[in-house]
């Protein structure tokens, strides 16, 4: 039994160890994470809606003043913690509406993708002109990109939500580890 339990405890060592040296896609050293939870009730529709320009920007400004800090944004699920996405529908231009997709969704400010060390592969990063005022952009990992435009550039490609039929051109494609996919 103690041979065993030896064996045993040798193994799951190995393979903890083994799992620490699986690429992430972003960098987890040096970045700092925090949650932030509001009252539905301690603000407007229209505020909550806006929670880029009336809380994060002037939080991330003043975070970014701290000593040490070399970068900040902030977005509603980080990896490994998709609480705060939700999942839609969509579906792709010159395809039939019975060709569907379901996708996570999240949201992040500027500079989310600089912040996470998360490389880019093609395209941008969100800027500060995307907005709500502005055309909507999404951001796809390379297994999106190859599974539904294969062959084919994803930047530039559009995407619809079925809910509103809102389009959203895509304009940056990054790498996820085939560990993760």
């Amino acid at each position: 039994l103690a041979v065993t339990l030896l064996f045993t405890a040798i193994l799951l060592g190995r393979s903890f160890v083994k799992l620490t040296e699986v690429p992430l896609g972003f960098e987890a050293a040096h970045v700092w994470s925090g949650a932030i939870q509001f009252s539905p009730a301690a603000h407007s529709a229209d505020q909550r809606w806006d929670w880029d320009t009336h809380f994060y920007t002037p939080l991330l400004e003043q975070i970014s003043q701290l000593h040490g800090v070399e970068s900040v944004s902030a977005c509603n699920a980080i990896p490994f913690n998709p609480s705060g996405a939700w999942s839609e529908n969509l579906r792709l231009p010159n395809r039939s509406k019975g060709e569907e997709i379901q996708a996570q969704i999240g949201l992040a400010l500027p500079r989310y993708f600089e912040t996470m060390g998360i490389p880019l592969l093609r395209g941008r990063t969100f800027t500060g002109g995307d907005g709500r005022q502005a055309p909507y952009v999404a951001v796809v990992n390379q297994e999106f990109a190859n599974r539904y435009f294969p062959g084919q550039e994803a930047v530039g490609q559009l995407v619809m939500n079925t809910g509103n039929d809102a389009r959203s051109r895509i304009v940056f494609a990054f790498h996820r580890p085939e560990a993760l996919a």
